[in-house]
């Protein structure tokens, strides 16, 4: 199983590579309201940065697209335009509103890194790993089995040998970058453009085209079979990426800065090839077989019952799995989501408040792929 997860890392992170274009630098942050306030921008200041923001972002946007004589070229080049749109500001600033600007930027960063190192970032990648690997993981291979019966026999082959080849490029990239940390302290000066761990489309395909020309062609050629197993599963899919922004919200503040730049729309149409790929290079070793597993019983209570605050939910674990506690209503809609929590294997105990929830019959649904677990816990609250 562990190096089914590695495997299913490692492809997320070359998918990403095929497809993903990379952020632009951002010289200066966007010109809120706030910021202008702060700043005590004049009418003429506030059009001339918007101007300069817009020029810079399209400069950005061609490098990355236009065609170039390598990755460190292209980074070189948007360094370069950094540091030009950085002396376009200093013409349009007054130096006290540079001071201004620095320190607000400053304190920002501050500020951010505070919030950041107050958060478990441990505990939740290994939550958020955990569910993966509990609920994703077994269907995904299981569609991913499917898939393999319409492989031809050199089509397997070939796979195999690319996933070999990824393992390899990523210990090379590793190793390279392990190299780079070395060298930066000593040799780079503090405004030079860093080498940055990331996946750049571009990159990986200047670096290996052969091995990427090989994935395309074959999510290309099987990309009707593709587009219908993971059709089947949509909606667990959605579900799953509800679960998970879920956890995330346990371990991250409410006033979390948002991961998408302001106004950014992402991509459906590379979202959802980026999908196909990661599919099409999943192993299907280890897959649970096409027939449905038979659920796991819990034996699931809850006391007091009726209740008019809160109930606990007992029930017998066989083994460690990661649950989906919900709150159903009369006809099995889905209310609320209560918890999505790993718990040992045992008997355990789960904390359902109903001092919310208004007078009626009600159900607590108990769900999990690894065990399989579906089960349902009347509850009636009266006020």
């Amino acid at each position: 199983m562990r190096q089914q997860l590695l495997l299913l890392a490692l492809m997320i992170g070359f998918t990403g590579s095929l497809l993903a274009q990379g952020h632009p630098h951002r010289p200066f942050p966007p010109l809120t309201d706030e910021l202008k306030a702060e700043l005590k921008l004049t009418p003429e200041q506030v059009a001339q940065l918007e101007q300069l923001h817009t020029d810079t972002r399209t400069a950005m946007e061609a490098l990355r697209t236009q065609a170039t004589d390598g990755t460190d070229n292209r980074r070189e080049q948007m360094h370069q335009l950094h540091q030009q749109t950085k002396a376009k500001m200093a013409e349009i600033l007054t130096p006290e509103q540079q001071t201004q600007w620095q320190t607000l930027r400053d304190e920002r960063r501050a500020e951010h890194r505070a919030m950041r190192e107050g958060i478990d970032h441990k505990a939740m990648h290994t939550a958020l790993k955990a569910y993966r690997q509990d609920n994703i993981l077994p269907v995904m291979q299981a569609q991913r089995a499917k898939l393999e019966a319409t492989f031809s026999a050199a089509d397997k082959q070939q796979l195999v040998e690319i996933r070999t080849q990824m393992m390899q490029a990523r210990q090379a990239a590793k190793a390279e970058r392990q190299q780079q940390r070395k060298q930066h302290a000593a040799s780079e000066a503090p405004d030079a453009p860093r080498h940055k761990r990331g996946h750049h489309g571009s990159e990986w395909k200047e670096k290996h085209p052969e091995l990427a020309a090989k994935i395309q062609a074959l999510a290309t050629q099987y990309d009707a079979d593709i587009t219908a197993l993971l059709e089947e599963v949509a909606p667990q899919r959605k579900q799953w990426e509800a679960d998970q922004q879920a956890i995330r919200a346990k371990y991250l503040p409410a006033d979390a800065p948002q991961h998408r730049r302001p106004g950014h729309t992402p991509d459906d149409a590379k979202h959802a090839e980026r999908a196909k790929i990661k599919f099409l290079l999943m192993s299907p070793d280890k897959a649970p077989g096409t027939p449905a597993a038979t659920a796991v019983a819990l034996g699931a209570s809850v006391y007091p019952n009726p209740t008019s605050g809160v109930a606990t939910l007992t029930f017998d674990l066989p083994q460690a799995a990661t649950l989906r506690i919900t709150l159903l209503d009369e006809r099995g809609n889905l209310v609320k989501t209560l918890a999505i929590e790993r718990f040992d294997a045992g008997k355990q105990q789960y904390a359902v408040d109903a001092t919310g929830i208004n007078t009626g019959t009600w159900y607590i649904g108990i769900n999990a792929n690894n065990p399989t677990v579906a089960e349902t816990v009347k509850l009636v609250v009266v006020k």
